[in-house]
C-alpha cells in the first residue's frame, strides 16, 4: 500500500511533515499553506520525491534537464509526472524512476523557481 503523507509550505519554509490537515491546515488557518503530496519515489541519493520538487533528469542518451514534479489531476491524467514533459510515450516520472535515466532532488518551486528559469 502506498504511504500517503503531506508537507506544507508556508510562504517562507516547508513544514515536515503534516499529520493532521484539519486541525494543521483547516479552513480556519489565517496563514495560506499551500500542500504537498508526497510521490511515494526516492531519488538516486535516497531522497523522497514530493509534488513541488525540481528534479534533474539524466536520461539514457545523456540529456540533462530540469523538471518540476506535479500532480496532474486536473488534466483528466491523475498521477504525479514532470513539467515540462519529457519526449517519451509514457509518464516522464515513471519513465525515468522504472528505466536506465536518473532522477535527482534539487530544490522545489517555492524557495528554489529560479532552477526552472532557462528550462521551457
Amino acid at each position: 500500500m502506498r504511504e500517503i503523507r503531506f508537507r506544507a509550505w508556508n510562504g517562507i519554509n516547508i513544514e515536515l511533515p503534516v499529520y493532521d490537515l484539519s486541525k494543521q491546515y483547516g479552513s480556519s488557518s489565517k496563514k495560506p499553506y499551500i500542500l504537498m503530496q508526497y510521490t511515494g519515489i526516492k531519488d538516486k541519493n535516497g531522497k523522497e520525491i514530493w509534488e513541488g520538487d525540481i528534479v534533474r533528469v539524466i536520461d539514457e542518451w545523456g540529456g540533462d534537464t530540469k523538471h518540476e514534479v506535479k500532480y496532474c489531476s486536473d488534466t483528466g491524467y491523475p498521477a504525479f509526472d514532470l513539467r515540462p514533459y519529457l519526449d517519451v510515450e509514457s509518464n516522464g516520472l515513471s519513465y525515468v524512476v522504472e528505466g536506465d535515466g536518473e532522477i535527482e532532488v534539487i530544490g522545489n518551486i517555492y524557495s528554489n523557481p529560479e532552477l526552472l528559469e532557462d528550462e521551457s
